[in-house]
């Protein structure tokens, strides 16, 4: 049951659930038990910068939260005083992860971040369409790669789209969903695909965390200018389908981007999911090291080693060539200032 404080202040509201959910999480924050509390916080005023200033949020959603704040205290006619606005701040881009980066976050992450890591990269997908996923919305005994499919509901512009998940990453999810069963869970469709320590779907917050420490210990480095978090994993989806020669076009519908009334979306509305899926496949997706790619390389070094010792050797005969052609021109010009 909601408290009767809440309700109060939401029958004035046209969004309840999501006014409802922005005051809890400064309940929350505040440390009151029931929503009656919060009127009865000292310094209220205080409380709410503090809050609002360990929000990571963008200056436009900041402003909103505390309007909301603002006015279920003055519904209560409690006076919380002046709450300046957030200005735009810089907001640097996000790093582009290689693909030794992204692996070596691989090599520090448990089994449930290991899927998460490999699910953001192979799909593209932002964190927050991933983390509502259930374990239902994917074939995961169809061929790879597996289709996996946004409704408008569950992406950040309402768009409807369809991406994939590789081979490699099918195998993994694999491996979790054994070790979930082995903890005695019960995988059903509606059970969250990303799950805590402690069974309950994966929040943002979570995630957000537990990346944070998978990169401290991975030791990637980030410039001054620019931040790395989920959304990394996305540009360094981007990336590898560009890297591929997969067009723009297509990697914008591949990512969500695509809609009738851009440029992108008129271009890619003939595409279906099998030219898609072509598309997809044009890149890898696998995070192990190909060996025959490596064989090869190696191969290429080699020979280029053994060409440059090659070089070498006719430089340094070349050399001696040299030294002899000058000692005979010394011993020339000695001789004729002699005969002078």
């Amino acid at each position: 049951m909601r408290d009767t404080v809440l309700e109060g202040w939401l029958r004035h509201r046209k969004s309840q659930q999501s006014c409802s959910n922005v005051l809890d999480q400064f309940r929350c924050y505040a440390g009151c038990d029931g929503f009656g509390g919060l009127l009865e916080v000292e310094n209220p005023r205080e409380v709410v910068m503090r809050w609002r200033d360990g929000l990571n949020l963008a200056p436009k959603s900041l402003n909103v939260y505390m309007s909301l704040v603002k006015s279920f205290y003055r519904h209560y006619d409690v006076d919380v005083g002046f709450l300046p606005q957030v200005r735009n701040r810089v907001i640097y881009p996000h790093k582009v992860l290689t693909l030794d980066e992204i692996r070596r976050m691989y090599g520090f992450a448990d089994i449930r971040m290991k899927a998460l890591i490999m699910f953001l990269y192979n799909t593209g997908a932002r964190i927050s369409s991933a983390l509502g996923l259930n374990y239902g919305r994917v074939n995961w005994r169809g061929e790879a790669p597996l289709r996996v499919h946004f409704y408008p509901s569950e992406t950040k512009f309402e768009v409807e789209y369809d991406t994939f998940l590789g081979a490699e990453a099918k195998a993994i999810f694999m491996d979790y969903f054994r070790w979930r069963r082995k903890r005695g869970e019960s995988l059903g469709p509606e059970s969250p695909l990303f799950i805590t320590k402690y069974r309950g779907r994966l929040s943002y917050g979570g995630s957000r965390s537990a990346m944070k420490v998978i990169i401290a210990k991975a030791g990637i480095e980030v410039n001054e200018n620019e931040r790395l978090t989920h959304h990394s994993l996305r540009g360094a989806f981007q990336h590898n389908l560009q890297a591929a020669g997969v067009n723009q076009y297509v990697i914008e519908k591949l990512i969500g981007h695509f809609t009738e009334n851009r440029t992108t979306g008129r271009y890619s509305l003939g595409l279906t999911e099998k030219d898609l899926r072509e598309a997809y496949m044009q890149a890898s997706w696998s995070l192990e090291v190909d060996e025959g790619k490596v064989q090869e390389l190696e191969g290429k070094v080699d020979q280029t080693q053994k060409a440059l010792g090659e070089v070498m050797v006719q430089y340094k005969e070349a050399l001696k060539e040299k030294d002899l052609i000058m000692s005979e021109v010394l011993k020339r010009l000695e001789y004729l200032e002699r005969r002078e």
